[in-house]
């Protein structure tokens, strides 16, 4: 934000490589997510004043922050308890007054199907014109957590962006609490494992 606000260019660099260590359990899931949410607010606040007037960051990036990382994670829980409630209701309603309530579930059940199998086929469909043959084991086993960001990692999300906004309007001291390095997580790359085979 501070290179795009003093008028330079950040450019995309495809072939580049970063190297890190993923958190293996929830609670380390969870801090690792407050500190980014806590950084990300940070700099939204350092840089608000050129919301609307000054380039892509003002017209682009901060507002892109504002709305997807920080006011739809907010909602999106009252989101989900709407549509449960929702769901719950109607069948009261086919139960009690099966003559007055059309039979067919309202539209936010297909549109929720239709939504998760988009996102379902287009992570496939991506999974396979990236990867080799070789990785595509793993792969289905990764296409078949997709239902894990849907249903626990944005409600995760959600409640640590509640405890980011909390810790800021109190203004209470944050330690940075960087993760515990455990190495725990073993990967060999295919072409790796392929050639041990061979």
């Amino acid at each position: 934000m501070a290179l795009l606000r003093n008028g330079y260019r950040v450019e995309y660099e495809d072939l580049a490589l970063a190297f890190t260590e993923a958190p293996t359990n929830a609670n380390a899931l969870m801090r690792q997510r407050f500190r980014w949410s806590f950084g990300i607010l940070q700099a939204v606040f350092k840089h608000i004043d050129v919301v609307a007037r000054k380039g892509a960051l003002g017209w682009v990036a901060i507002p892109n922050i504002l709305i997807f990382q920080i006011l739809l994670p907010l909602v999106s829980p009252f989101i989900d308890i709407m549509f449960v409630v929702g769901v719950v209701w109607y069948r009261i309603q086919l139960y009690f007054h099966p003559d007055s309530t059309t039979r067919k579930l309202p539209a936010t059940g297909p549109v929720l199907r239709g939504f998760s199998g988009d996102r379902f086929h287009r992570l496939g469909h991506r999974l396979r014109a990236r990867t080799p043959a070789a990785e595509a084991r793993e792969d289905g086993w990764l296409l078949s957590q997709v239902w894990l960001q849907r249903f626990a990692y944005r409600q995760i999300f959600s409640l640590v962006l509640f405890r980011t906004l909390k810790r800021a309007i109190t203004g209470r001291p944050f330690a940075w609490d960087k993760l515990d390095r455990t190495a725990a997580v073993k990967y060999t790359p295919a072409e790796r494992r392929d050639s041990v085979k061979v």
